[in-house]
Parts: C-alpha cells; structure tokens; sequence
C-alpha cells in the first residue's frame, strides 16, 4: 500500500472477541450475512471510539436470533457467518448495560458479548524530516491524529517576530496576519524565531515536505510584536495580545518574557483571558524560580496563563528551563526541529529548517496539543480546556504536581481521548 493510501482517513468496523472458545454449535437462524451494506457513520461513536448501539455477540449453542432480539429489545443488524457472531443495535439502553443484563440471564450460552469500537487506518506522514522531531513520538502525537489533526477554524496566534509568508511548510497554514509596527499584514520574519515557533505550532503535515506540526490542520494567525532584533515593548505585546483576541484566536503562544509586572500586559492578557483565549507562555530560559509576585516573568506567571517549562528527548528539565508553582505543564523544548526563514536571518542561514532550544519551544508544542483539544470540543470553554490539558500529560519528577514539570509532560494522544 502506498504511503498516499495509507494517510487516507478510511474506516473499518470490527468487533474483538476473546481467543480459545469452544467450538460453537451453528446458529439456526443466520438469516443476515456478512454480504448485507454497512455504511460507516461516524456520530454513531462516542469520543472513546465505541459505538452508543452497537454491540456483538456470539452464542454457545442454537439460539433464535429473532426472539432473542425481541427479549431484549435489541436490532438485528448482521451475522458474520464464518464466526457465527451477530451484531445487533440497542434501543432504550446503553451498549454496556445491555451487555451486562445478557451475560447475566443467558449465562453459559454466550461465548462473547461485547460493545463494538471504531477502528481506523494508522496514519503515516510523508514528512522527510518527522523522524527526526522527537516532539512528535514522546507525544504520541501521530497516534493522537488519528482522532484529530485540528481545524482551520481553530486559530492558533503565535505572538512573535513574524513569519516566512512563503515558506513551504507554512504558505498554507496562515489565515491572519497583523504587524503592530506597521499597522498592516506585512508580517516577514526578519529573525527566524517567530517562523520556528509557528512551525512547532502547526506545520503542514504529510505534504512531501520537511516537518509535521503538534497540530498540523490547525490555522496560524501571525502577530509580529518583535521586531527583526527581537525586540519589543510592553505597548507592542499589548497591542498584539488584543488584536489577536479580537479576531478569532482560539490560542495563543508567546515565547517571550518580561521579568517585572507590567500593568498594560496583565490588562491586555486578561482581556484576551475574558475573551476566551487559551493562553500559553513559555516560561523562561534563565533556569530560576519564578513567582508571580516576587519573581514574575510576564505573560508566563499571570494567573490563568499556561506557564510551559522545557523538557528534553528523555523526559529530564532542560537545564535552561525556569520552574516555579506557576508553571502549568511541561514540553519539549531541547534540539527541537521546525522551519525558519527560507532567506538568511540572525536565526537562520536559509536552510528552510534548523534545530532550536529554549522554553520558546516548549510554548508553541503546549499550544499545539491546545489546539487539538480545541479543534475537538469547540464548545468548551477556556478553563474547560486548560483543566483537561493538565490531565492530559506524563507525570514527571514527583508524583503529581510539581514545579519543575507543573503537572507533566503533554501528551496529544491523552489529550484527544479526554
């Protein structure tokens, strides 16, 4: 099979029984086979993968199919034949109650009785280079994609020095751009960390070019609030911070910081914060303790921000990464792999793609496993998501929260199952 068949998004129902069963007895009634149409509908599946009607059961003995359906109040739907096994529909009921009550009043004379689960194509990305993003596999990231791979709709901002407008794995990826210098969309990245952190966040993925983003159909909106300098003003995040609120960001990642409390950037952050904006920070590359009153590194420590400290390929704190009760959840942020400008910067030599380190990072991987929370359940809320977020990790270092990995390591595959 090729790699294009592989990636389609096709479908197979199975049911899954356990090996060694006795022989059976043939059924009497198998008036329906395994030739009969199916047509897959995929809203008759719950988030976990398991059908809210469907079940399968095989019998131990000749058993009236047909009486058997109306004892329970049960469909029949379809016998595989070769297995003997038969799928029915429940009404009335949930699949798992229903199993229950037959294996209790039918006893020895069921074989299996089982709920059916959706089963899907695993997806292999045609990337080149994907191999090579660690990120992706201690993540569980293309596992996660079988669930989902986000939505356009769910606009991730990357608050940042801009973008690489052409850049192969990005030209696809934009649906909003702002330059608060400028006051226009002229967005190019005149120092290769905003292009960086916007692949980490969202790269086109199995396009036959060279990465895979955390949340590669997820839309970028680009506000540039760093200059080519990378440098800025509490003013210019603020401006940048609101702007993005105001036009559809779903998320947000910021990769920098400000080690003092700044009124102008807690009330934009706060706006964005009552505009239901998932914000994400990284949170800071000077391996010290931060606190929100004593040690404040802003956007990160603002209350409602997750704060994203760095990991490396084995799970350890990079050793830059700062810590604290602030920080919310950990990613990686060590040698991460992503795209830079395709024309010579300070960052980037124009080699299209460069490794980079840094809680910058870390930010735009939290962000992008957001974003796929987001584009899953566009009708929860922030608080919603952030709670699930911080279920959806590896617990790293001591048992249950702590400051050096906050409540973990994310995880899209946790994330995507919550």
């Amino acid at each position: 099979m090729s790699k294009t068949a592989k990636f389609i998004a096709s479908t197979l129902l199975v049911t899954a029984f356990t090996a060694g069963c006795s022989s059976q007895v043939p059924l009497s009634t198998l008036t329906l086979n395994s030739t009969k149409a199916y047509k897959m509908d995929m809203s008759e599946f719950g988030a976990n993968g398991i059908s809210k009607s469907r079940i399968s059961i095989k019998f131990n003995k000749t058993t009236d199919l047909s009486a058997f359906a109306a004892k329970y109040g049960l469909t029949l739907k379809k016998t595989i034949n070769p297995i003997k096994t038969s799928i029915f529909t429940v009404s009335g009921s949930t699949p798992e109650a229903a199993i229950a009550k037959i294996r209790k009043n039918e006893g020895a004379n069921i074989a299996f009785a089982d709920t059916v689960s959706v089963v899907k194509l695993e997806k292999e990305i045609n990337d080149p280079r994907a191999k090579e993003q660690f990120a992706l596999t201690v993540t569980n990231s293309l596992k996660a994609w079988d669930v989902t791979m986000g939505a356009m709709t769910t606009q991730i901002a990357v608050i940042d020095t801009g973008i690489d407008p052409d850049h192969p794995d990005l030209v696809n990826k934009v649906v909003a751009k702002y330059n608060v210098f400028t006051k226009d969309d002229k967005v190019k990245d005149g120092a290769g960390h905003g292009t960086h952190t916007a692949g980490i966040a969202a790269a086109e993925a199995n396009n036959n070019i060279g990465i895979a983003g955390m949340a590669p159909q997820c839309g970028l909106m680009i506000v540039q609030v760093l200059d080519a300098n990378g440098s800025g003003s509490e003013e210019t995040i603020a401006d940048g911070v609101t702007w993005a609120a105001d036009h559809g960001a779903k998320v947000m990642t910021m990769s920098l910081g400000l080690y003092k409390r700044s009124p102008i950037v807690e009330a934009a952050l706060q706006y964005a914060l009552d505009k239901d904006v998932v914000l994400v920070a990284s949170a800071g590359n000077s391996n010290k303790k931060n606190d929100p009153i004593t040690a404040p590194h802003l956007p990160s420590t603002y209350p409602g921000v997750v704060e994203v400290a760095a990991t490396d390929k084995n799970d350890k704190k990079a050793s830059f990464s700062n810590y604290g009760k602030t920080v919310t959840v950990a990613a990686p942020g060590v040698d991460i792999l992503s795209t830079v400008p395709t024309y010579k910067t300070d960052d980037a030599e124009g080699t299209n793609y460069a490794l980079m380190s840094g809680t910058s990072m870390a930010s735009p991987c939290a962000a992008g496993v957001i974003g796929l929370i987001r584009a899953q359940h566009p009708d929860w809320k922030r608080e919603q998501v952030v709670e699930s977020l911080k279920k959806a990790t590896n617990d790293l270092g001591g048992a249950g929260f702590d400051e050096l990995f906050g409540n973990g390591r994310v995880d899209s595959l946790k994330a995507v199952n919550l």
